[in-house]
């Protein structure tokens, strides 16, 4: 059993799918779609029923490996119109070496407070929630002081882990109080 995966999600006709440049066959490659003839290889397709639209299946699968990766150790996800260039072994050696979870630094935004006028700019939140978040987040956005921001269009994690299991319970609350 390979205790490794790449995994990706593709649903309705948001994107196109990309295939990693650097294949190891000592990872598992899996596309979680709504569309499995149009996957090709190397992916190996785990067709999903859609409970929601498109945008917030891929986030389902993206934020939760858990639920559905269970029998591997390590994930790797890559929105599913990422090249994968870099060697995965390599990331995980670099990226996992004592931590659980890494995404790479966002290469426009620095914090919440950019993100959330970033988001509202681009209508991915309804006004209403936009107002309510920054109420909700008020205190963070004001007094907390972490100068980065993660772009998790690749995310590295040991997600079976019991706390980042609970971190990512935590986002998919936090997604679904507001995102569309």
């Amino acid at each position: 059993m390979k205790k490794i995966v790449i995994y990706t999600a593709l649903f309705g006709n948001y994107d196109v799918l990309s295939s990693p440049i650097n294949l190891s066959k000592d990872f598992d490659y899996i596309c979680f779609t709504d569309k499995p003839k149009k996957i090709q290889s190397p992916w190996k397709v785990k067709f999903i029923k859609p409970i929601y639209k498109p945008s917030k299946m891929n986030r389902m699968i993206k934020i939760n490996p858990h639920l559905f990766l269970k029998k591997y150790e390590i994930s790797i996800y890559l929105d599913s119109n990422v090249f994968l260039i870099s060697n995965p072994k390599k990331l995980i050696k670099n990226y996992l070496n004592k931590k659980d979870i890494a995404a790479p630094l966002h290469r426009y935004r620095k914090d919440f407070k950019e993100e959330i006028n970033a988001i509202e700019s681009y209508s991915r939140l309804r006004p209403t929630v936009g107002k309510k978040l920054r109420k909700i987040y008020k205190y963070e956005i004001n007094n907390v002081k972490i100068n980065w921001l993660t772009e998790n269009r690749l995310l590295v994690r040991r997600h079976n882990k019991k706390k980042i299991i609970r971190l990512m319970n935590s986002w998919w609350k936090e997604y679904l109080k507001g995102t569309t």
